[in-house]
């Protein structure tokens, strides 16, 4: 069995369909499916079992995707062990970036570069206004991590995180780009939502459809809104029981409410994106720890495939 098939094995059962694993591993569906029939040949077992729309996991399959998790990330150890960096690191960062930015990511990633770059040391400072690049102007910090609704329809929506570009693209800023992922909401699986053949955010009645939001502590938004709150708990019960819908990036719907069977996902309109940049001043040149620290977040991203 290779290496390969582990990956495409695991990441078969993190998206939960064929068709975005395929679009994320970038092949074919065909390719895919002959992966993993191939693995069941192979093992002489079922590892999936299969209907129009879905697949479960057999027992073998559980047990192919603990190995599959173990055996990726040996090797990816393996791989630090073997290119440890050619250089040391020294001296200490400040990221600014949104609590789930921060969570989900930065979190996950830090303790990756602190094995490789001991000395280096990163400090995380959670910040709510992420779109609003003026707001950051009285913070000391080397990065800022910022998010942008963005739109590619000439008459863009109304929805309240849309920035402009001269509101967003500051001329006292370099701005690396990150990732972009798409953006949609979060509702229960029986909600009338899920039934629209297209959605825009500025179209749901929210006196219909209450709106749960990320994160807690803003006090700006209108009596529509629902819920602010930064615990996934009550969102998820206000979607299950009032009929609520939570508008996140995909990675924070994975991340946070993937797991529960009664919620589903469903992307905005095509033409909608949310996309993350690495900003930091114009007149800085950045350090060494510094450009490492930006080298290996966009390695990071790209492996886990943000990018």
């Amino acid at each position: 069995m290779r290496l390969e098939q582990l990956q495409y094995f695991e990441i078969l059962i993190q998206e939960g369909s064929f068709t975005k694993a395929a679009e994320q591993l970038h092949i074919s569906q065909p390719s895919l499916t002959a992966s993993i029939k191939a693995m069941e040949k192979e093992l002489e077992a079922p590892l999936l079992v299969r209907n129009t729309r879905s697949f479960l996991l057999t027992e073998e399959g559980e047990q192919v995707l603990a190995f599959a998790k173990d055996t990726l990330a040996s090797y990816q150890s393996l791989l630090h062990n073997l290119h440890p960096p050619k250089q040391q690191a020294h001296g200490e960062l400040s990221i600014v970036a949104s609590k789930f930015f921060c969570e989900i990511i930065l979190e996950q990633f830090l303790p990756l570069l602190r094995n490789r770059y001991t000395e280096m040391k990163v400090r995380l400072m959670e910040h709510e206004y992420q779109a609003i690049p003026t707001n950051l102007a009285s913070i000391s910090f080397n990065f800022a991590v910022l998010a942008r609704l963005e739109t590619q329809k000439d008459d863009k929506t109304d929805f309240i995180d849309v920035v402009s570009d001269e509101a967003f693209f500051l001329e006292q800023y370099h701005y690396l780009p990150l990732f972009t992922n798409s953006f949609g909401l979060c509702i229960a699986k029986t909600s009338a939502l899920s039934e629209l053949p297209v959605i825009y955010p500025d179209k749901i009645d929210t006196t219909q459809y209450p709106a749960t939001t990320f994160p807690f502590g803003i006090s700006t938004f209108s009596d529509d809104f629902y819920l602010v709150t930064n615990n996934p708990k009550l969102h998820i019960n206000a979607m299950l029981n009032e009929n609520a819908f939570c508008s996140v990036p995909y990675f924070v719907y994975k991340y946070l409410f993937a797991e529960e069977k009664d919620l589903t996902y469903r992307a905005y309109s095509n033409d909608m994106f949310i996309s993350y940049h690495l900003i930091y001043p114009i007149d800085h040149v950045l350090t060494e720890a510094e450009q490492l620290f930006v080298d290996e977040l966009q390695d990071y991203l790209s492996q886990m495939k943000f990018k």
